[in-house]
């Protein structure tokens, strides 16, 4: 194991803060001072930080936490503003958040003590899918709708296409919009409207990787079920979204015998069964 992720492993800092506490030259291995996070440790090594022994590592919890308006994501801010992280008392634990939302967002954050997950799952190769609600000025036209949709130029290049969907329009004609991306870049949403000439005046999180926010007030913090877990899991190691947590007898790459006559039958009739009806009460096809 890394030394770094030792460190992280043990509660007492994130990947960031470990890293520089290993440079700072305030780790020992062995009674030896390490400078390289990356340093691979032995089951046997005895790793101390100022002198004093490594902790065991902590048991790995997840949670979700309605992210209130006015707080920041950091531990060390220099102007002293107010951190989710004074807050959180009812964590017994240290936990970093997955990823971050500026203070004026509001919505879901994931909280966990799991570095490797919470790294694979901010990888913007992993596309994880985040959905949001945006209130932005006025109704875009169709023609900025499909620019949306197939992906818009910023100065860090271009964006991954959206799926968008509009949920309400207010007495002053502006609109609520449901936005689903698929990437981490800072300000995002808040570049893309402004980029249009809709500017975005509130941005709520209502989803990450297949957890959603649900009934959680602003403030009010839950753990992850085993279930929730195994999704965010299978969601950092590549899996689609839309299969994460299902089992499969069937390896990835391998393809599958078709059904049977009868079992086709079956499947098909079930299918039927479960088609969402359109408003005229006739099934989808």
């Amino acid at each position: 194991m890394r030394l770094q992720k030792a460190i992280t492993n043990a509660g007492i800092a994130s990947r960031r803060e470990a890293e520089a506490i290993i440079q700072e030259g305030r780790v020992t291995a062995n009674n030896e001072t390490i400078y390289h996070p990356a340093h691979e440790l032995e089951e046997s090594d005895k790793v101390a930080i100022d002198g004093d022994p490594l902790p065991k590592p902590e048991r790995l919890l997840y949670f979700a936490y309605h992210k209130p308006k006015g707080l920041i994501v950091d531990r060390n801010d220099p102007q002293h503003r107010p951190s989710i992280f004074g807050q959180l008392k009812q964590i017994p634990i240290r936990v970093e958040s997955v990823d971050k939302l500026d203070m004026q967002t509001t919505g879901l954050l994931l909280l966990t003590n799991d570095g490797d997950l919470a790294h694979k799952l901010t990888n913007n190769k992993a596309s994880v899918p985040r959905k949001y609600l945006v209130k932005i000025w006025k109704r875009p036209d169709a023609r900025k709708m499909q620019i949306l949709k197939k992906g818009i130029f910023l100065d860090d290049g271009k964006t991954k296409p959206l799926k968008l969907r509009v949920v309400e329009e207010t007495d002053s004609q502006n609109i609520w919009m449901e936005v689903l991306v698929s990437e981490s870049r800072h300000r995002l949403l808040k570049r893309i409207f402004e980029k249009i000439g809709h500017p975005i005046s509130k941005i709520r999180r209502i989803s990450f990787a297949t957890i959603s926010i649900g009934k959680l007030e602003a403030g009010e913090v839950r753990m992850l079920t085993g279930e929730e877990v195994r999704r965010l899991k299978d969601v950092a190691n590549g899996i689609d979204p839309r299969n994460a947590g299902h089992k499969t007898k069937y390896k990835k790459g391998f393809a599958r015998p078709k059904p049977k006559k009868n079992q086709r039958k079956k499947l098909n009739k079930r299918r039927d069964i479960h088609r969402p009806k359109t408003p005229t009460g006739k099934k989808n096809r």
